[in-house]
C-alpha cells in the first residue's frame, strides 16, 4: 500500500512539479518530520514513533527518508 503510494510521489514529483507530501498525523510530529525532510535534522525512524501506529511502517520510512533526498538534491 504504502510502496504504491511512494511511487506515485515520485512520478508526481519527477513529471508534474508536486513538491507537498502530507502525512496524516498529529502536528507535532508532522512539523517534526518536515523539520527533517527540510534540513536533516532529526533521526527519521524516531521521527516516526510519533506517528498514527499505522504509519510505523519500513515503506513509510524509506518516503520519508526519499522526500529528504529529494529535497536535499534540489
Amino acid at each position: 500500500h504504502y510502496q504504491v503510494k511512494h511511487r506515485i510521489f515520485d512520478h508526481l514529483a519527477r513529471n508534474a512539479g508536486f513538491s507537498v507530501l502530507m502525512l496524516e498525523a498529529n502536528q507535532l510530529a508532522t512539523e517534526q518530520i518536515n523539520r527533517y525532510v527540510l534540513t536533516g535534522e532529526g533521526e527519521p525512524r524516531q521521527l516516526l514513533r510519533g506517528v498514527f501506529q499505522i504509519l510505523r511502517t519500513e515503506e513509510v520510512l524509506a518516503l520519508v527518508e526519499w522526500a529528504r533526498a529529494r529535497n536535499a538534491s534540489g
